[in-house]
């Protein structure tokens, strides 16, 4: 009996302390959750606020010190608005009907949420009018389906970087870091969605850049799975690169300012842009963008609808938005399968293929010969020169009409021809090079029937030659057969 007494002692012992441990994480969860809530501003659930109401003063002498009632500071003008969640989108509803930006809301409300004043300091209004929240520098209403708070926010203390705020409902005036002050400075402009082309870029299946000057560019491709190619000003194949830039800049493009009501000189210059920008999506919607300049400034507006809102760019966006088709064309100047290259001839000196490398044709002989043989070198600035060509890009693009290209009659500084093993079409590949007027660093490079003329680096013919290259004197190249950039040779 004695040891039935001791396992039960023993029994409520361990109750006791379970019971204590229990209280005692009670208690300690409890004191986290006061900790966390003390001296809150706003005491709702924030992730359920629905609406917001801000009215700002704007900035002035309370401020920054500048003299009482001097004109508000150019962007920091008096501010009454209010946002609205409706469909789980957030919207200002006044003082325009527009989408919002949810990102700087949702920064907005975790500002105030996360708040925290240090005291109290007066418990009733007589000093108002010294705190600021007589007209207070900010007023902000949050609600929702749960109940609802309102922020008084005054002036800066005299000492400290400290604020006056006050709860709407209550008379006691709370002090706390100035940062609510600085962090509540908004505008419209703040709260507003900037993005000006509502698009994504998987949904573009055409894309057309107009320019005022310089020629149009379109680019299409059959669905949203395959590879853009150019259409206009000539078929050929993109810079994939170059086009994934341009369609991020467009469907991520962000307004700097908006102008809501324009008046007739914005009317004007966008009857008049400096380009447009068209497209169509997978869906069949069709869309445009219309740039001009006022005043020196880029300003864009969406369709044309006189009156509509007109949005400020930034200044980098004229070259990013309207590229030319150089830019977006593939700047890859052969497409050749480098490995059937059979034979090369260099301003009249002819390299062949043996057993993989080349060889000049005076030693082909040797080369093909049995092991024991006279030993020759290969040719290895050929093989080189052969890669070079294979990948090389050109920077810049001229028509064959073009004026540059029409003077060069003369004998090209370099001929090179490559000719393939027997079954690839073309045999053979003729390449000019004449010097640019100018610049050294450069050679204007033109293939067999090209529709173009290639401005490429030195560099591509680094390897011509062992030593010093000598000056061709074959007449220019003429009307052969090779298809250009991109389109590969079988």
């Amino acid at each position: 009996m004695k040891r039935y007494r001791t396992v039960l002692l023993l029994f409520i012992i361990l109750v006791g302390l379970g019971g204590i441990a229990t209280w005692d994480e009670w208690k300690t969860d409890k004191e986290e959750e006061l900790k966390k809530t003390e001296n809150k501003l706003v005491t709702i659930d924030t992730n359920k606020v629905t609406r917001i109401e801000y009215r700002s003063r704007g900035v002035d002498g309370a401020e920054t010190g500048i003299a009482p009632g001097s004109p508000p500071i150019p962007g920091h003008e008096p501010v009454n608005l209010t946002l609205e969640k409706i469909d789980g989108v957030w919207r200002v509803v006044s003082p325009v009907g527009v989408l919002a930006d949810a990102e700087a809301i949702a920064s907005f409300i975790k500002t105030l949420d996360e708040y925290k004043f240090d005291r109290v300091v007066a418990e009733d209004r007589t000093q108002d009018k010294g705190y600021g929240l007589v007209e207070p520098n900010r007023v902000i209403k949050l609600e929702s389906p749960e109940g609802q708070v309102t922020i008084h926010v005054g002036n800066k203390s005299a000492v400290d970087y400290h604020a006056y705020v006050r709860i709407e409902g209550q008379d006691r005036v709370l002090i706390g870091s100035q940062y609510i002050l600085v962090a509540t400075q908004k505008s419209l402009f703040d709260f507003r969605d900037k993005h000006v082309v509502k698009l994504a870029e998987g949904e573009l299946v055409e894309l057309t850049i107009k320019p005022t000057i310089g020629a149009l560019v379109q680019l299409s491709r059959v669905n949203v799975d395959s590879p853009w190619q150019m259409v206009k000003p000539e078929a050929m194949e993109t810079d994939a690169n170059q086009v994934r830039s341009l369609l991020g800049d467009l469907t991520r493009l962000k307004a700097t300012e908006f102008v809501d009501r324009p008046g007739a000189e914005f009317d004007q210059a966008m009857s008049k842009p400096n380009a447009r920008i068209l497209w169509k999506t997978s869906q069949g919607s069709v869309g445009q963008l219309v740039l001009s300049d006022v005043k020196g400034k880029l300003y864009a507006r969406v369709g044309e609808e006189k009156g509509s809102v007109i949005v400020g760019l930034p200044d980098e966006q004229r070259k990013k938005l309207v590229r030319t088709w150089v830019e977006l064309r593939n700047r890859r100047i052969f497409n050749f399968p480098g490995e059937k290259v059979a034979a090369v001839e260099i301003d009249g000196s002819q390299f062949s293929k043996v057993k993989g490398d080349f060889y000049a044709e005076s030693d082909r002989a040797a080369a093909e010969g049995s092991p024991g043989d006279v030993k020759v070198t290969p040719k290895y600035h050929v093989r080189s020169l052969v890669v070079d060509l294979e990948f090389g890009n050109a920077d810049d693009f001229l028509t064959l009409s073009s004026a540059e290209a029409r003077s060069l009659t003369g004998a090209p500084q370099h001929r090179i021809e490559l000719s393939f093993e027997s079954g690839v079409k073309p045999e053979t590949v003729t390449i000019d090079l004449w010097p640019v007027k100018g610049d050294s660093e450069k050679f204007w490079l033109r293939y067999s029937s090209g529709k173009f003329l290639y401005r490429v680096s030195k560099n591509l013919i680094s390897n011509i030659k062992e030593g010093e290259p000598k000056v061709s004197t074959s007449p220019p190249v003429q009307d052969l057969e090779l298809p250009e950039s991109g389109d590969s040779l079988k």
